[in-house]
């Protein structure tokens, strides 16, 4: 009898020793494995950040709507929860348990309803289960309020003056302004009390549609970052036929003026069909187009607008459309001679 305790008392010994190698293992497994993707979502911003004050329908003031999703964690985590400002003043606990499947979870968080101050929130998803004991949180960062930039106008030529404002940034933290694409950089601007706003000239850009990037470098905790679309130059495109009126098997002349220069233009009839390759036009260098459309001989009698639009390659603008007439041939101006 004696033997078989002490056969079971080692029995049980081992196999504890073996629970404890293997949740040792899983551990350190989850701790060397890369860091999990945790992305906040506001529903009023549609980004990690919202408002200094959320007023809505079923919303009390100061409260928000945030989508906390999780990607990539070990798979000893079952569930997760989750603590909204942790370390912070006002912290809010959400203990779940949220369940992780394969890896990613999606939770609703309605923190509030009291105000929130200008600051960076932290939101840390805790690892739940069996073998997640000693896993560190996730952190990710929700700020309030959102940084903003704006430019007036939006659209100018090179070397025209424009106004840039932004507001919600860090105070006293230097903030870096870049033309993207090109990587053409500003003067950098201090934030003072986390506003700016500053005239400049536009700088040498070639014609596209730029993204100016507002960000002050810092750490992933504090680092704030907003953009504002710049159109360089102003683009007021017009088209007009000549002529606007005509039977089938009449050739119109497209003129156009305002377009990007040296980009292609796309061309479309709202009623038939346009001649191969009068699809698509490049204009010359100061942004005009002259070219012939031939109206097939039995194209469809009525109204119809020529259309032209930004083709993928060119700078965004603004549709151009000139009307014209099918007439049958018999209908004409007077003193008129129709060009075959």
């Amino acid at each position: 009898m004696r033997p078989l305790r002490l056969l079971a008392a080692l029995s049980a010994a081992s196999l504890m020793l073996v629970l404890i190698a293997l949740t040792a293992r899983s551990t350190l497994q989850a701790q060397s494995a890369p860091a999990p993707t945790i992305t906040l979502v506001e529903a009023s911003t549609k980004q990690a950040c919202g408002p200094v004050g959320v007023v809505g329908a079923n919303r009390l003031p100061g409260q928000y709507q945030i989508t906390v999703r999780g990607s990539g964690l070990d798979p000893s985590v079952a569930a997760v929860a989750i603590v909204f400002d942790a370390g912070g003043q006002s912290p809010q606990t959400y203990p779940g348990p949220y369940p992780v499947v394969n890896g990613s979870f999606s939770v609703l968080l309605q923190p509030g309803p009291f105000y929130r101050p200008f600051g960076t929130y932290t939101v840390t998803v805790n690892p739940l289960g069996n073998f997640a004991v000693g896993l560190p949180g996730y952190p990710a960062y929700f700020q309030v309020p959102c940084p903003t930039l704006t430019i007036k106008p939006p659209c100018a030529s090179v070397g025209d003056p424009i106004e840039i404002t932004g507001i919600g940034f860090a105070p006293r933290i230097p903030i870096h302004l870049v033309f993207v694409p090109g990587a053409v950089s500003l003067p950098d601007v201090p934030a003072g009390n986390g506003f700016f706003q500053i005239s400049v000239a536009v700088p040498n850009l070639p014609p596209a549609v730029y993204e100016l990037d507002a960000n002050q470098p810092n750490d992933a905790q504090f680092a704030r970052n907003a953009s504002a679309p710049l159109q360089v130059p102003c683009f007021n495109p017009m088209l007009k036929l000549v002529p606007d009126i005509g039977p089938p098997g009449i050739v119109t002349t497209a003129v156009g003026t305002g377009f990007p220069p040296s980009f292609p233009v796309d061309f479309a009839w709202t009623v038939g069909v346009l001649p191969p390759g009068g699809q698509t036009v490049v204009t010359q260098p100061d942004g005009t187009f002259t070219f012939e459309i031939l109206i097939f001989p039995h194209d469809t009698i009525g109204a119809r607008q020529l259309v032209a639009s930004r083709n993928p390659k060119s700078p965004p603008f603004a549709d151009a459309k000139a009307d014209f007439l099918v007439v049958p041939g018999s209908v004409q101006p007077n003193d008129f001679s129709w060009r075959h």
